[in-house]
Order: structure tokens, then sequence, then C-alpha cells
């Protein structure tokens, strides 16, 4: 399984429901792998931050609020922040696991997050850029139980979720609420993006909550970001 696509939007090739990535057997493992990881949800969220700056250090631009100059003038990232991020990021992952099986809340809210994040100018080629900090967390977490069909069943669910926020940064742009930006849904196989700067801003690109099933659960956290 993979990326898959189908109808398009807008002129753009959208992304098919979550049960096209994900098989039954992955989602079992998906869930008992979560059950682990969200006993140390701060711990591993920081696991992928400081992956992600160590691989990737250019993305850090992206995260200006949380930056501030140490003692000798480098850029160091204010630890207390970031843990709040990297915890919310890590939150909205595991919303996503316990909503698998309501996949018309999952992509009218991985949609608007889409849209969020372009509003912080995020790109979708800049998403598959955070796998393997995510992989590497996961696998610190899990140890012995990350096995290869786990690993697999993850990054399925990364392609699920990216895929359909590169759709609303797509969308974002079309609605002209973004700079241009060429996207390859191929190639943006989750998460990255800044926590919002005031509830207003994240009311405003928040889905509605006039219809309680059509939320995921705890949806008072999902509009936040991944990249800053």
């Amino acid at each position: 399984m993979g990326c898959a696509q189908g109808k398009q939007t807008f002129g753009v090739e959208m992304c098919e429901g979550i049960d096209s990535y994900v098989t039954p057997e992955e989602k079992e493992l998906l869930r008992s792998s979560w059950n682990i990881v969200s006993q140390d949800i701060s711990g591993v969220g920081m696991n992928i931050f400081k992956k992600l700056f160590d691989i990737e250090t250019d993305l850090m631009k992206l995260f200006k609020r949380m930056l501030t100059k140490g003692e000798t003038g480098q850029v160091v990232v204010d630890s207390i922040r970031l843990e709040g991020h990297a915890t919310g990021v890590l939150r909205q992952i595991g919303l996503v696991v316990e909503n698998m099986d309501n996949n018309s809340a999952l992509t009218t809210t991985l949609i608007a997050l889409g849209e969020v994040h372009a509003n912080y100018r995020v790109r979708p080629e800049m998403l598959p850029l955070l796998w393997p900090a995510i992989r590497d967390a996961l696998k610190i977490a899990c140890e012995d139980e990350f096995t290869q069909q786990m690993e697999l069943a993850w990054k399925h669910l990364y392609d699920f979720v990216t895929c359909h926020l590169s759709e609303g940064m797509v969308i974002a742009h079309l609605k002209g609420k973004r700079d241009s930006f060429v996207v390859s849904y191929e190639s943006s196989s989750l998460l990255l993006s800044p926590q919002q700067d005031s509830q207003n801003s994240s009311s405003q690109n928040q889905p509605r909550n006039s219809s309680s099933q059509n939320q995921p659960q705890n949806s008072n956290s999902q509009n936040q970001s991944l990249m800053e």
C-alpha cells in the first residue's frame, strides 16, 4: 500500500481514504505500538524534533519563535517551548491512530490542518523530511517490538496523513491563501509545522464543531501545528 490517488479537485489529484493505505492488520500494529508510545508522549515527541534538527538543520528556520541565542551567540532551541510543541504534535498523531476507523473525520481534519500549515509557509515537499525522525523515535520507544512490519504500518499511515496535509496546502494555494509552490503527491509521502500564535488563528482554521460525530475524538487539539 502507499499514497493512493483518486478523484480530482481544483484540477489536482486527490488522495484516497485510509483503507487504501493501511490494512486491518497494520491498524492493529499501529494501535499496539501507540499503547507503548503514549506512555511517554513528551519524551518521544522531543526525540522526534531533536532528530529532525540533527538531520535537517535548515528546517529550524520554520521554528523562529522557539529559537534563542546562547551565551556565545549561537542559535539554540528553547527546550521548554519545544517540548510543549512536540507533545502537542505527538498527541495529534495519537488522534489519527485512535480515529483510524473514522475516515471522513480524519480526512476533513487533515485537509484543514494542511491549510493551516500553508499559512506558515510549510510546503508539501518538506513533509517527507520528518519521516526518518518519526521512525527513529518510534524505534527507540518500542525497542525490539518495532519490527519491519510495524515500521511499514507507520510509513503507510504517514503517507495517508501527509497526502491529505498536502491536499490542504494545495487548496489553500488555489484559494489564494499562500504563495505559489509546486506539488508532487508521490514525493510528499507529517507533520512539521508551527505552534499557533493565538486561539484566534486556531479557531479560524479548524473545522466546525457543529456535528460531533464528524470530528475525531479530542478534537480540541486537532489543529496543533507540526513545524514553525
